[in-house]
């Protein structure tokens, strides 16, 4: 990290480290600031996954949240792990349930495919998105979307 922050990378993303060594993560946003941290919170069925995705933590995730806000990150990347790559679109319930439930900057990943669902999660208060396949399947113009074209 320290590498990358100093030569002007903005903020890094945590995964499992957040969730397996918790007193590390409170000195990095100590010692970075919580602004320069993002943390993930990968689930699926509504659990925490880590390690790539291969180990449920028994953690749900509003659980999840609730302890990163406690311990002052003010970002998290969540990504509903089974809409990943798919076609059916986001998590909108889960994400809807998440942004109730923190004040903590949310970025959403996994299932986005047109710019409607990004609006959506725009107007849910999400405040940004990863966008994947359906930049390489064209379903999304990102020319388009920053114009504002429906």
């Amino acid at each position: 990290m320290d590498h990358w922050l100093s030569i002007g990378v903005d903020r890094v993303i945590i995964g499992t480290l957040a969730y397996n060594d918790v007193p590390t993560l409170n000195a990095i946003l100590s010692k970075y600031g919580p602004g320069r941290i993002i943390v993930t919170v990968d689930y699926r069925n509504g659990m925490i996954m880590t390690k790539g995705w291969t180990k449920n933590e028994g953690v749900p995730i509003l659980d999840a949240v609730k302890r990163l806000q406690d311990s002052r990150v003010q970002t998290v990347l969540a990504t509903a792990v089974e809409f990943d790559g798919g076609t059916r679109g986001p998590d909108f319930a889960t994400l809807r349930t998440i942004r109730a439930s923190t004040s903590m900057q949310i970025l959403a990943s996994g299932g986005v495919r047109t710019a409607a669902d990004i609006r959506e999660l725009e107007r849910m208060g999400v405040e940004g998105v990863v966008v994947g396949r359906a930049l390489y399947e064209g379903t999304i113009d990102l020319a388009q979307l920053n114009s504002g074209v429906q």
